[in-house]
Formats: C-alpha cells, sequence, structure tokens
C-alpha cells in the first residue's frame, strides 16, 4: 500500500511539473506571438501611410491572426478597413469599421476611417464632417490629402 501511494504522489508531482513548465512555455510563446502581432500592426500602419494598402493589407492580415488586445484589435481592423477602401471595396470596409466599434477603438481613428471610407466613395460633405470630427477628438492626427 505504501508502494503505490508513493507512486500516486511521484506520479502526481511529476503531472504538476509538467503542467507548470507547459505554462510556462504557453505565456513565452504568447509574448512572442503579441510581439509579432504588434509588430505586423505598426509594418501595415506604416505600409499605409506610405501608400501601400495591399502591403499593409497582407501586414494586417497577420496581426488579426491572433496576439492583439481588444483596443490593437480594433485599431487592426481601423487599418483594414482604410486599406479595404482604397481598394475600392466599401462593403467590407463598413464591416471592419462596425466590428471595430465592438471591440475598444479609439474614436478619432473610426472618425479618420469613416472620412476615408466617405471620401473614396465621393461622399466630400460627409468624409469632411468624420475628418472635422476626428481632428476635434485629436488635433494631432493626420487627414489623409485624398
Amino acid at each position: 500500500m505504501l508502494f503505490v501511494n508513493n507512486w500516486f504522489v511521484l506520479a502526481a508531482s511529476a503531472g504538476l511539473c509538467l503542467s507548470v513548465c507547459l505554462a510556462g512555455c504557453s505565456r513565452q510563446m504568447s509574448s512572442q506571438t503579441v510581439a509579432v502581432a504588434q509588430d505586423a500592426l505598426n509594418e501595415a500602419g506604416q505600409l499605409l501611410a506610405d501608400g501601400d494598402a495591399g502591403g499593409a493589407l497582407s501586414k494586417i492580415e497577420s496581426a488579426l491572426a491572433g496576439g492583439l488586445d481588444a483596443d490593437q484589435a480594433a485599431q487592426a481592423l481601423l487599418v483594414r478597413a482604410r486599406c479595404y477602401a482604397h481598394q475600392g471595396d466599401f462593403e467590407k470596409a463598413a464591416a471592419d469599421i462596425e466590428q471595430a466599434l465592438m471591440g475598444a477603438p479609439d474614436e478619432a481613428m473610426v472618425q479618420l476611417t469613416r472620412g476615408v471610407l466617405e471620401q473614396k466613395q465621393g461622399n466630400s460633405s460627409a468624409a469632411k464632417k468624420h475628418f472635422s470630427a476626428a481632428k476635434r477628438l485629436d488635433p494631432s492626427i493626420v487627414i489623409p490629402s485624398n
């Protein structure tokens, strides 16, 4: 009986050690995943600012694959919405804006993205309204020329 109890304690201890080890590995992989996703989000923003909507879209897809918190995921959706708007896919752009609103978006970026969508659809008065709202919320925001 003593042998069985010792074996059970030994097995339970080994299982606990394995669980702790795997949890540590999971956290490490998670932080690496987060860093990769954040880098992809930053690169996508830069590519979009440089006028490369296709390149930005590719990067943003990898960012959205995992590792972003709610704020960053909402930001990524807004970047993707701007990419779609630049490519003329207004339906997907509008869907991403709506999905971002369910997260924790930066309201100025929501207004900016809505302005870009309206601008690309030829609705200049609606675009100006959204751009003005974006500037009011964040005076440092850069309004695109077209």
